[in-house]
């Protein structure tokens, strides 16, 4: 029942993704006062020509490849309107469809593959030969071509290089199963790959180190085998790990193309270790702002949340802001694709798409970075605010599947001592003073579908009120029960 809720609601958002991607689009020969025009792809044809090119088969690969965050920009947004609902639709269907594909993955191998790794390491390369094999199937491409883009698929990169992009029926069913099916799978094979290597908390200055190790192997294999500038193939290595891939660098030989597919899926892991300690960074300066005197283990989860998703909107106003300042600065040359801004709010409005676009990990390549400094505050841009972006979306995640009821009617109990054991854990490896004694009650203390608690006995709202609890035993005990 949890796996038919969750397709089910994967199924609802891709309509409606699909449907605002279809129904917005200005019909051909209309006007329209674009936010960014689409250049950075110029083989799939002109804008007047691809407004009257949207096909069903279109519409499908848009709404697969944004949902799974993948984006590989081959279908984009190319009016206002569209531009706006897209990137809004994206933001709360996309933690949706994520939802469904974990459940997806859970129910398929959670249990064959958990504490496995080399039979998760199996099967994601089961999985990876499997989808290649098809899409050079059914599509006409080479095999290794086909392997390149199932790696570029899996990983959500999604650079979205024009000869690589599905447009048979055959294809776009394969797609749908790859992004709904195999992708879940194949994150959750990576994630216990990654966690057998690295271990659960690597320190952050070994993962800087393995980060650095891989953008030096992407440029200097690109420098190598296609000629592609050092400066580029290090920015190329930065967008692709941060799975945004423009794809305005792309390998360009068979050979570079299996070096970057070779490279990409190790460092994915060391990524997500550091966004994950971002968003921790994040959380410490909500929790500052909000001023919490015990930071966050004296911050409510309304708080949290609220801080987080405010936290993540003020970013991407402040990545349109800077976009808007470099482009004028440099005279419309430090990003391609954008469309000239005729004032202040329509440079913003610019900026603010591409920050949306990117942060949401899609880069459709519509607007894109050409000049070195614009490169590099991309590259730090996204660095700081993936992290937090995440956070947000996991947030929306449990908001949405809450209410609709997508988590098999989960009770708010379970819910709640859940969210409190991982703190629990989290400051347990802090070394904080009572992190011990909160994890052994909350772990002893058993869900139950009970009748609600009497109004005296509420629960604590806060893990520093669960600590002053702990420090009186028998009444700490009966408010906890």
């Amino acid at each position: 029942l949890e796996v038919a809720r969750a397709l089910v609601g994967a199924l609802a958002v891709l309509g409606a993704v699909c449907a605002a991607f279809a129904v917005l689009a200005p019909p051909p020969g209309a006007p329209a006062y674009a936010i960014s025009t689409f250049t950075a792809a110029a083989a799939m044809g002109d804008e007047e020509a691809r407004r009257g090119a949207i096909g069903l088969a279109a519409v499908v690969r848009f709404g697969l490849t944004t949902l799974s965050s993948a984006g590989l920009g081959a279908d984009v947004p190319i009016g206002a309107v569209q531009q706006v609902a897209v990137v809004v639709l994206a933001s709360l269907a996309m933690p949706i469809y994520a939802h469904a594909v974990h459940v997806v993955a859970r129910a398929m191998s959670a249990a064959a593959l958990a504490d496995h790794p080399m039979r998760a390491a199996g099967c994601g390369l089961a999985l990876t030969a499997a989808v290649g094999a098809a899409f050079a199937l059914v599509e006409g491409w080479r095999l290794i071509d086909g392997l390149y883009f199932a790696v570029v698929l899996l990983t959500t990169v999604g650079y979205g290089e024009p000869d690589l992009v599905p447009a048979t029926g055959a294809g776009l069913l394969i797609l749908a199963a790859a992004t709904l099916l195999a992708t879940g799978v194949f994150s959750f094979a990576l994630a216990v790959v990654h966690r057998a290597v690295i271990g659960a908390e690597p320190p952050l200055s070994s993962l800087l180190v393995g980060l650095a190790g891989y953008a030096a192997v992407f440029a200097g294999g690109l420098w190598l085998l296609d000629g592609v500038p050092l400066g580029d193939g290090l920015y190329a290595a930065g967008i692709s790990v941060m799975t945004v891939g423009y794809g305005d660098v792309v390998p360009g030989s068979t050979a570079s193309r299996v070096l970057v597919a070779v490279a990409v899926v190790p460092a994915l892991g060391l990524m997500a270790a550091v966004n994950a300690a971002m968003s921790v960074v994040a959380a410490r300066v909500i929790a500052w702002a909000a001023g919490k005197r015990y930071g966050v283990a004296s911050i409510s989860h309304t708080e949290l949340v609220m801080g987080v998703l405010v936290a993540a909107g003020g970013y991407v106003v402040f990545g349109g802001a800077v976009f808007a300042l470099m482009q004028s600065g440099s005279g419309g040359g430090a990003f391609e694709g954008a469309a000239t801004p005729h004032s202040a709010p329509h440079a913003l409005a610019i900026g603010c798409y591409w920050a949306s676009v990117s942060l949401l990990t899609l880069g459709f390549g519509d607007v894109v970075p050409v000049s070195a400094a614009a490169r590099l505050v991309t590259l730090g841009y996204l660095g700081c605010g993936l992290g937090l972006v995440e956070a947000a979306l996991e947030h929306v995640r449990i908001i949405v599947v809450d209410s609709l009821g997508l988590d098999g009617g989960a009770s708010a109990r379970q819910r709640w001592q859940a969210a409190y054991t991982s703190v629990a854990h989290r400051l347990e490896s802090h070394r904080h003073p009572h992190a011990a004694a909160i994890r052994r009650a909350i772990t002893a203390a058993k869900p139950r579908a009970a009748s609600p608690s009497p109004g005296n006995r509420r629960r604590p709202r806060s893990l520093a009120e669960l600590v002053a609890l702990w420090k009186r035993p028998r009444a700490g005990e009966a408010k906890l029960e």
